[in-house]
């Protein structure tokens, strides 16, 4: 019965938190007819309290890989059903006159409400859907989300400049589609530069910070573009072996930068992606040592990486 239909188990699915057995069957009869998929779980309760439970609940679906969450709750009268739509990011509450447990025919009477709520929702077969009633919509409260990465970034002649990245991102409100602002550090390694009358390094540190739209956000995957600029603390240093003296340079190299990425949601919050990034500088930058030119940046550097990250509620 439940594997029915599995083809519709990425749109159509519903888990039922921590359902009584009664509830449980009696859910599985109601939404059998739909070929919907719908499976008890034992998961902790996303709670009562606005907004945090519109929160855990998002994160639930992530995890188990569902369109929507179903959990039971006491109140003064009975009880509360909750429903979360991972699409609408809409919570409905519906208000019941029985505690669980339930007997037989509240259950089956619970499982009847719960499907007509659920006309509102991608659950329901096209045919059966209709025009969602009020909910209570997810918070328009910031989310942070935490990231790290590795990038190799192609910036001169014959020089591959591989370093890290940590930083974050503040979304001004929440939902697949999304504005955010972030800001990042990095380091890079040395790079070896040999030229006739110079050896030495070059290496990096960086801030950057840029605006991101978010353009596609679902349980599965996200995409995003961005801009903004990054500040170089570049160093130069080494041996000019035309008078046998130590070289060294250091300067602040400014960049606008613009790019996207893309990354695979891999549940509870962490995701995997890959990024690429093009950032331009607006002067020529020339490292010159005893005259001769030992290191010429590119006006425009290409940028690639690989990050991962966690979504903070």
């Amino acid at each position: 019965m439940l594997l029915a239909r599995p083809a519709f188990a990425q749109d159509r699915s519903v888990a039922l938190i921590d359902a009584d057995e009664e509830l449980a069957h009696a859910v599985l009869l109601a939404l059998s007819p739909w070929g919907v998929t719908a499976r008890l779980t034992h998961e902790p309760s996303p709670g009562v309290d606005l907004p945090m439970a519109a929160h855990r609940a998002a994160a639930l679906c992530q995890q188990l890989t569902v369109s929507v969450l179903v959990w039971v709750s006491p109140s003064e009268q009975g009880s509360l059903l909750w429903i979360y739509d991972a699409e609408t990011h809409e919570v409905i509450t519906r208000e019941l006159p029985e505690r669980p447990p339930f007997s037989s025919p509240a259950a089956a009477s619970v499982a009847l409400s719960l499907k007509a709520l659920l006309r509102t929702t991608r659950v329901a077969p096209p045919i059966e859907r209709l025009v969602a009633p009020p909910g209570v919509p997810l918070p328009a409260t910031d989310r942070l989300t935490l990231e790290a990465s590795a990038n190799a970034r192609f910036f001169a002649p014959r020089s591959t400049l591989i370093y890290g990245r940590i930083g974050g991102l503040w979304w001004f409100r929440p939902g697949p589609t999304r504005l955010g602002a972030g800001l990042f550090f990095g380091s890079s390694a040395s790079v070896a530069l040999e030229t006739a009358n110079f050896s030495g390094n070059y290496r990096e540190l960086s801030l950057s910070a840029a605006l991101t739209a978010q353009l596609l956000g679902n349980r599965l995957l996200r995409s995003s573009f961005f801009g903004g600029f990054t500040a170089h603390f570049s160093e130069l240093f080494g041996v000019s072996n035309a008078v046998g003296q130590a070289a060294e340079s250091n300067r602040v190299v400014p960049s606008l930068d613009a790019g996207s990425d893309f990354a695979l949601m891999l549940g509870g919050g962490l995701h995997l992606g890959l990024g690429v990034k093009a950032s331009y500088l607006p002067r020529p930058q020339r490292y010159l040592v005893q005259g001769e030119t030992v290191l010429s940046l590119w006006p425009i550097a290409a940028e690639f990486g690989v990050n991962f990250g966690i979504d903070l509620l």
